[in-house]
């Protein structure tokens, strides 16, 4: 059916076409496992024509901070009230932990935040206490080196950017299935297809020959 794109029901005896796409995710190292015999050969090389990888979310702490901004910001209209802002301290705490829940922890705990925090300011006891902290432990400062200057944007600018990039190798992935597209980012369908006309990636229709 991966390939052929034809089945046949259960007591009928005609073929019957189905336009479906197969989208796998996993945390294993299938080609490892393939080599060893623990998951079939060809199985794997019919589900990896389109493969994205998305490291955990503890190996991109550059990203982290967009990360959280959008969604605070997401799930502060989502609540009807006004932006947050997440404090430096806080960013600390956020940046130090090891997110063994990946990005629907980061998502969580801003939905969490946006709905019960009175206050405009996301602070490090806010967060320490709800990642089931009992001190607040900062990141490691960053050693300084001696150079340029940092170059700043707009982070608006940043997080559109990155919204762009992962919308774009999510529908890659998918094979221009939106639906599914959306589900590989854990993001809201209807957000999803709303991004991503917005940003003009929204895939055109493909016909088939029946």
């Amino acid at each position: 059916m991966l390939e052929s794109h034809r089945v046949t029901r259960v007591g009928d005896v005609r073929e019957r076409y189905v336009d479906v796409r197969v989208v796998a995710a996993t945390n294993r190292d299938l080609e490892a496992d393939v080599a060893a015999g623990r998951f079939r050969r060809d199985l794997y090389f019919r589900l990896s024509a389109a493969t994205l990888h998305l490291p955990p979310l503890r190996q991109r702490p550059r990203e982290l901070p967009l990360l959280a901004a959008a969604f605070l910001d997401d799930a502060c209209r989502h609540n009807g009230r006004a932006a947050m802002r997440i404090s430096d301290d806080a960013m600390e705490v956020l940046l130090a932990h090891s997110w063994p829940g990946n990005i629907r922890e980061l998502r969580n705990l801003m939905q969490y935040v946006a709905a019960a925090l009175a206050g405009d300011v996301l602070r490090a006891e806010h967060v320490g206490e709800r990642l089931g902290r009992q001190r607040a432990v900062p990141a490691p400062s960053p050693v300084t080196v001696p150079g340029d200057p940092p170059q700043f944007r707009p982070l608006a600018d940043e997080v559109r950017e990155l919204e762009i990039t992962r919308i774009r190798e999510a529908i890659i992935a998918t094979g221009g299935n939106q639906t599914r597209a959306a589900g590989l980012l854990a993001m809201p369908v209807r957000t999803f297809f709303e991004k991503a006309k917005l940003y003009g990636l929204t895939p055109k229709k493909k016909r088939y020959d029946h």
